[in-house]
């Protein structure tokens, strides 16, 4: 057998006929929506079944984003795709333009989550398991937070909040 041929006619390529195979199991049958949260183990052993007549599964796709279009397609890949375009682009923003260490060092965070995360992706489960969920709030919240920078500047002598008696 040639290097890189597949033993299954349909697959090809390993890695294109991986996304053939994702794509006629779960993208073509929900494109909008997706099959739901728990729906790759089902797939994948209707699939395994129909193809390969084995009566194996898997719970999820050793991929996180077909994992993630599988089971919530357009709309969830989309929003997935969101939370790390939008952390990433706050924290260059923040590493572009300020000086301040405490904020460079939240932004830095951010951005090394990011990629730990989307490596991490690309071979097993990206979200979804109470760890990694955990982890990957815990870090882009705090990176957010130092990020951030600003602070709330004290009530002045004279403010409105400073003359109101209190009764008690």
């Amino acid at each position: 057998m040639e290097r890189g041929a597949s033993r299954y006619p349909r697959q090809g390529v390993a890695s294109i006929g991986t996304f053939d195979i994702v794509y006629s199991w779960g993208v073509r049958e929900a494109p909008l929506f997706g099959h739901g949260i728990s729906a790759s183990r089902a797939l994948t052993k209707q699939g395994f079944k129909e193809r390969f007549g084995g009566n194996q599964g898997f719970n999820h796709f050793h991929n996180g984003f077909l994992t993630a279009v599988v089971e919530a397609c357009l709309v969830g890949a989309l929003a997935l795709a969101a939370i790390f375009v939008v952390a990433l682009w706050n924290a260059t923003r923040v590493l572009r333009f300020s000086a301040d260490p405490l904020e460079r060092f939240g932004a830095t965070m951010i951005v090394i989550t990011v990629i730990i995360y989307l490596v991490g992706g690309l071979t097993g489960i990206l979200v979804g398991h109470d760890i990694l969920d955990s982890t990957l709030m815990i870090f882009l919240v705090s990176g957010t937070y130092l990020a951030c920078g600003r602070t709330v500047s004290p009530i002045g002598v004279g403010s409105p909040a400073d003359r109101q008696s209190v009764v008690l």
